[in-house]
């Protein structure tokens, strides 16, 4: 059984910016472009390095990976952060709500 409920997931997700993720992520934020809602830049899942085919809708906080070369992969900050930092998506959860100051209410936890 998962450790946080779908209702702290959401939490999470939205007290996340995207932008803020991915300078947090580190991978070459001198890529980072923002166009109104959305931020594209260099993708650290499929570390390709000749165009910015990661994109992250900043409403949605949803991402999309879409290199010419590899699988293409979607989902939401928690997701990105998680494969970008080769992580448990509960640890990846920790790991934003900490840098962040986000906090992780018990009353939101599901039973082990």
């Amino acid at each position: 059984m998962a450790k946080y409920s779908d209702e702290m997931i959401a939490y999470v997700l939205q007290r996340l910016d995207g932008l803020d993720v991915l300078e947090f992520i580190d991978y070459h934020p001198e890529t980072i472009q923002r166009t109104g809602d959305e931020i594209s830049s260099w993708c650290p899942l499929c570390q390709d390095r000749t165009g910015r085919y990661l994109r992250i809708d900043l409403n949605s906080r949803l991402f999309e990976s879409n290199p010419p070369n590899g699988p293409e992969q979607r989902g939401n900050l928690i997701d990105l952060f998680a494969r970008a930092r080769r992580m448990p998506y509960e640890e990846a959860i920790e790991t934003l709500a900490d840098e962040f100051s986000i906090p992780l209410l018990e009353g939101n936890f599901k039973e082990q």
